[in-house]
């Protein structure tokens, strides 16, 4: 899986690419309108691409111009939209961005989609990308189905019914070419068969870039109506395959547990192991801390002293920036924000610790670490002694009381003045400590 992600991101990225390509493309080959032209031949004078490469220098130094702003700009909007403690600020400020991204990236000749991806790379670069995600997801989910909605209008059933062997044949070849494409360049850089056969059929299908990209160069002439048809239907009769072939490919990839690795590969980390558990001993796993105040910090540096791993996850940036640059792992984010928890590695974690003092938020969070962990162990702080039924029943380990705590800690104080002054008149109590 972790292959696989490190594929899916390059792809991503290429996208950029490809999308900046298609303008240049559709200039050199004479089609500057916007309204779908069927291309016939090529143009034969080819006397002004001079004019059009530099056109196009001009326009990817304009969009790494962008990328440099928002790396150099952004982290310092967001950390100012967060100083009221206020994330939905922060969400605000962070679709805006996207938003003027687009904008920007269409006035220097390119499509919305790709200035919209080039702001959520940006945004993927700032310490608060997993809680900001979490909080826009809604309005992805929408858009998503807004997008796909659109797609399905594209389809034409006459052209889809006249075509359909065409479109039968396209979707064999494109699964079996990036099949081979992937699991190939796989094996060749050290993954074992196995791996590297389930890794290309997983990514055999066609991804939602490429209907950006059949839309952009139907818009610019570049396919015609006919072909874009085909080609859509292809990648969404492949995208319906997904799971399907997912299943495949693990079936392949036990069947090729006994193929050899690439011979001129002397070692690679890239292995063969059970599906879905992990390598590591139970008790060495990673844990998660929400909240580093004095308690979060005295359960991190414990961690520490034993040799476990950890994240944080914190609501306060300053903390997070400092933190992380110290080499330490931090995730600024809300832990009752299912998305946040699964970013800190929750479904792989041994322990769950709940510090914040936000009751509704540490009993979310237990909810939600129990529904994706049945046997991971939560660890809760809670202020009230009524409340801890609540949080037993929503699937916390253990709790502690800050009353309970506070009760004993007075206790222990009358107690030894009561006695000491009993005993000597003049004794004083021993120094409770103060949790601030």
């Amino acid at each position: 899986s972790r292959l696989a992600l490190a594929t899916l991101v390059i792809q991503d990225m290429l996208v950029l690419a490809m999308l900046a390509a298609l303008p240049v493309i559709a200039q050199w080959a004479g089609k500057g309108a916007v309204e779908p032209i069927i291309l016939e031949a090529p143009p034969a004078d080819r006397t002004g691409w001079p004019a059009t490469v530099l056109d196009g220098v001009v326009r990817l130094a304009g969009i790494a111009v962008l990328a440099i702003l928002g790396r150099l700009v952004l982290p310092r909007v967001l950390r100012e939209s967060l100083r009221g403690r206020s994330t939905e600020v922060m969400m605000v400020a962070g679709v805006a961005v996207a938003l003027a991204s687009a904008v920007a990236a269409e006035a220097l000749g390119f499509s919305l989609e790709m200035g919209a991806f080039l702001g959520g790379f940006i945004l993927a670069g700032t310490s608060v990308r997993y809680q900001l995600s979490a909080q826009i997801a809604p309005l992805r989910d929408v858009f998503l189905a807004v997008f796909f909605t659109t797609v399905g209008m594209r389809l034409d059933p006459q052209v889809v019914m006249q075509y359909w062997w065409a479109i039968l044949l396209g979707l064999t070849v494109m699964i079996a070419l990036k099949t081979l494409a992937i699991s190939g360049a796989c094996w060749t850089f050290g993954a074992s068969a196995s791996i590297a056969l389930a890794v290309g059929v997983a990514l055999s299908q066609g991804g939602e870039f490429s209907l950006i990209l059949l839309n952009q160069a139907h818009a610019f002439g570049l396919l015609n109506e006919k072909t874009t048809a085909i080609a859509i239907a292809v990648i969404v009769m492949s995208l319906i395959l997904t799971p399907g072939l997912i299943a495949f490919g693990r079936r392949l990839a036990s069947a090729a547990s006994g193929l050899r690795a690439a011979p001129w590969i002397g070692g690679s980390e890239m292995k063969d192991g059970a599906p879905g558990k992990s390598e590591e001993d139970g008790s060495r796993r990673h844990w998660i801390i929400a909240g580093y105040g004095p308690i979060g910090q005295s359960v991190a540096q414990k961690l520490d002293q034993t040799g476990i791993p950890y994240v944080v996850i914190e609501l306060n940036p300053k903390t997070v920036d400092e933190q992380s640059r110290m080499g330490k792992s931090f995730i600024f984010g809300d832990v009752a924000n299912p998305d946040v928890l699964i970013s800190a590695g929750v479904n792989e974690a041994g322990g769950l610790v709940l510090t914040i003092p936000d009751e509704e938020a540490v009993l979310r969070a237990c909810a939600i670490g129990r529904t994706h962990v049945p046997d991971l162990y939560i660890l809760a702080r809670l202020h009230s002694l009524s409340r801890a039924p609540e949080a037993v029943r929503l699937g916390t380990s253990e709790v502690t009381i800050d009353e309970s705590q506070t009760a004993e800690g007075i206790l222990k104080a009358v107690t030894n003045r009561v006695e000491g002054g009993a005993s000597s008149g003049a004794a004083k109590p021993d120094p409770v400590p103060v949790e601030r």
